[in-house]
């Protein structure tokens, strides 16, 4: 990483802030993986009374991870949605 997170004169707070971005990368890269692992494709050949999970709401789920997870990119770039 380049840019904003490696920028030595932060303060503790704004490193306690690419702290917390950094776990919460780590957090939604795992949300992401588990998701991806879910079989909700294979969801739908199933009749939808024996459904767990309604497979589109897996799709928002991921989508909106997807989101967040670019949104957490672009402020370890220093592009600052802002």
């Amino acid at each position: 990483m380049t840019g904003w997170l490696e920028d030595e004169s932060r303060s503790d707070d704004d490193r306690d802030g690419v702290d917390r971005l950094v776990a919460l990368e780590a957090e939604v890269r795992g949300e992401l993986a588990v998701a991806d692992a879910s079989p909700a494709i294979g969801v739908f050949s199933s009749p939808e009374s024996e459904w767990l999970v309604d497979p589109a709401e897996l799709q928002v789920e991921q989508t909106g991870l997807r989101s967040l997870l670019g949104a957490v990119r672009a402020l370890e770039a220093g592009r600052d949605p802002r």
